[in-house]
């Protein structure tokens, strides 16, 4: 049988007042009883922030999150030490605290519809860029539009959405569509979501990275994706690209289907630069680091390097993270101009504040 706090706390009342002989004493640390107290009032709220049916789910989902936070932070400090150029303590500190305030909020479906996995708000998508290539803050921070979520998709976390929605910077949040309701032509397995939930969390990493007056690796991203599809159409890209036989024996329209997640971020990254956000560049780098922190690099590089790994194939082998950067990498690819992305501590520079 499960005790709650509460009866427990009544127990070791009630045991330790039998046994002290003076029934008027105060028998619990009257600190250690009101922190008590607080935590069964915040379970008592956490569970009517759930809705009938999504508690088991809810839990799980913020367990791959919390697990990744981990898994994301410790390797941003490796590969920061692996470059030489390690994170101060107080970056280090910052860091931490900042992937552990982040929340899941559980939905229905992430607008503009259930087919997306899960989404970051908070520090994604922080910094824009001017012509000299400097991060500039922007406004309101986040990969989906906040105001799009209405109230009755949220199915868990309406007291985290509350908060984010007041502070959004302080309080990021990772939204994640249901199992129950996301698009029945989705089919996801859990490797998946943990996939999407590393990539957000990428994400988030690098938009508190920006606030120590860093500036982001424009220079090794672009150094690994090729250039000869700037300005070209979707339609152009799409021929191209069925020319080159990455996409098997698929139609032209069903090529544009597979390359709008990424096309718009390539034109964007070499076209007005005044209009470029990080955003564009980190969808590059995000995907640059999952290739590389993936067991199979090598294989995958040189499938890559030889014409042999179709996007169909990608996905099904290694995720379509993966698969989507695939057609924009420059060949011969490098692992080690990949690393330079990932593993290089930003450089300095002065942010112009908006």
């Amino acid at each position: 049988m499960k005790i709650t706090k509460k009866k427990l706390l009544l127990i070791i009342e009630n045991y330790l007042r039998e046994h002290s002989g003076d029934p008027n004493k105060p028998l619990v640390d009257p600190k250690a009883k009101k922190e008590i107290e607080r935590t069964i009032e915040k379970e008592k709220a956490d569970t009517a922030d759930i809705e009938p049916g999504y508690r088991e789910e809810y839990n799980e989902k913020a367990k791959m999150v919390l697990d990744n936070v981990n898994f994301i932070y410790n390797e941003a400090i490796k590969k920061f030490e692996e470059k030489k150029s390690p994170l101060s303590e107080k970056q280090k500190k910052a860091l931490k605290q900042y992937l552990e305030n982040i929340r899941v909020v559980l939905l229905k479906a992430i607008p503009p519809d259930s087919s997306v996995v899960a989404a970051a708000a908070g520090l994604a998508w922080i910094m824009g860029k001017d012509e000299e290539g400097a991060r500039e803050v922007q406004g309101a921070p986040a990969s989906i539009n906040v105001s799009d979520i209405k109230d009755d998709s949220v199915l868990a976390g309406k007291k985290f959405l509350e908060e984010h929605r007041k502070k959004p910077k302080q309080n990021p949040i990772i939204f994640i569509t249901s199992d129950k309701h996301r698009d029945f032509f989705v089919n996801t397995t859990k490797k998946d979501i943990a996939d999407v939930i590393v990539h957000e969390l990428d994400h988030i990493k690098y938009g508190m990275l920006y606030l120590y007056d860093k500036k982001f690796n424009v220079a090794e991203i672009e150094k690994v994706i090729r250039q000869d599809l700037i300005g070209k159409t979707e339609d152009d890209v799409a021929n191209i690209l069925s020319k080159e036989g990455l996409f098997s024996d698929e139609p032209v329209i069903a090529i544009k289907r597979r390359i709008i997640p990424m096309i718009q971020h390539y034109q964007n990254i070499f076209g007005n630069k005044k209009a470029i956000a990080a955003g564009d560049y980190e969808e590059f780098a995000v995907r640059i680091n999952i290739l590389t922190r993936s067991p199979e690099k090598n294989e995958i590089i040189k499938q890559v390097n030889n014409n042999n790994l179709s996007v169909s194939d990608a996905i099904r082998k290694y995720g379509k993270n993966i698969a989507q950067l695939i057609p924009f990498l420059k060949k011969p690819v490098v692992l080690n101009d990949l690393e330079e992305v990932v593993k290089k501590q930003p450089k300095e520079n002065k942010i112009k504040k908006a």
